[in-house]
């Protein structure tokens, strides 16, 4: 089953001499810097090694969530849903953002305990997002099968289209004045006189005052490079995609065992949420490649306070 596909971005032609900031990763992160960046009146370049979108910014869920995050994300994911909704009109563009809802659902008592606790940190935000019964669960989805004591719904959550959001934003923050280039790796970052100065690319040097990296699962890597531990957790894990279906919940649903989605197409996307493959690299491929022991000297332990777990390796 083909699709769906990213919409294209076509990268500049010619790249700057100079510019205020560049911008490394041209995914939904890399392209919203560029966008604000170029707003506030900044020269942007935004370098790209691939694609607009072409990685991780158009395979993940496109979930717009403030629910169940980090009680200290809630401000910043605050005020992201107040800039989703008029997203569109922003870019002058479709991201497919549509404020559907997200239901977080809970098996057991104690489950139905921590997320009405979690709840309370939107207190004072004036979302819509509330506890709902098992029963009222069932009345929001007639025919499920699921044995709930009830779930966390957050009306205010939406959706983007993940194929489509970042070329979106890209193309906004060149009508803005920022140049994109894409199939334009940076390999290095030049200084002088212990400031940044600017980057090399494999398609010539740009002149720059600062570097913003937004290379997703390659900032690792990048930073590496330049001598800078960058730890990061990489999650592998595996998800279907269904064709166009009729009366299935608009609501995205995340149950212990599953998680959905509605798709722009009228499709779904549904992963199961059993132990996934995990990776973390608390260091350079490189450099622990090189610190891995003999078998007869005793095992490295990783960085990471979770590595203990089944499953995870490094």
């Amino acid at each position: 089953m083909p699709g769906p596909y990213v919409v294209p971005v076509h990268g500049d032609a010619e790249l700057p001499d100079r510019v205020d900031v560049v911008v490394i990763g041209g995914g939904i992160i890399g392209t919203s810097t560029a966008l604000e960046l170029a707003e506030s009146g900044l020269r942007v370049a935004l370098c790209e090694k691939g694609g607009i979108g072409h990685e991780q910014s158009s395979r993940n869920w496109g979930w717009v969530r403030i629910s169940r995050r980090d009680p200290r994300e809630v401000p910043l994911m605050a005020e992201a849903l107040r800039l989703w909704k008029d997203m569109d009109s922003r870019t002058g563009r479709e991201t497919g953002y549509t404020r559907a809802g997200i239901v977080f659902t809970c098996v057991t008592d104690e489950d139905y305990a921590q997320h009405e606790r979690w709840n309370r940190n939107l207190d004072g935000y004036q979302l819509d997002s509330r506890m709902i019964s098992g029963r009222e669960f069932r009345e929001m989805y007639p025919g499920s099968q699921l044995d709930l004591k009830g779930a966390l719904y957050t009306a205010a959550d939406g959706r983007a289209e993940p194929q489509r959001a970042a070329p979106a934003v890209a193309e906004a923050a060149r009508d803005r004045g920022a140049h994109i280039l894409t199939e334009c790796a940076v390999r290095g970052i030049e200084t002088s006189g212990g400031r940044v100065s600017g980057v090399v690319t494999e398609r010539g040097p740009i002149g720059c005052d600062a570097v913003v990296l937004a290379g997703g699962a390659w900032s690792s890597l990048f930073a590496g490079n330049m001598g800078i531990e960058f730890p990061q957790l990489k999650v592998l894990n595996s998800v279907i995609r269904t064709k166009p279906l009729e009366g299935g919940p608009e609501q995205a649903i995340w149950h212990r065992d599953f998680a959905i989605r509605k798709r722009r197409d009228g499709g779904y996307t549904i992963a199961t949420l059993k132990r996934p493959s995990w990776s973390c690299r608390a260091r350079r491929s490189a450099v622990w490649a090189t610190a891995r022991p003999k078998r007869s000297a005793p095992a490295r332990s990783c960085a990471c306070p979770k590595a203990s777990r089944p499953g995870w390796k490094c």
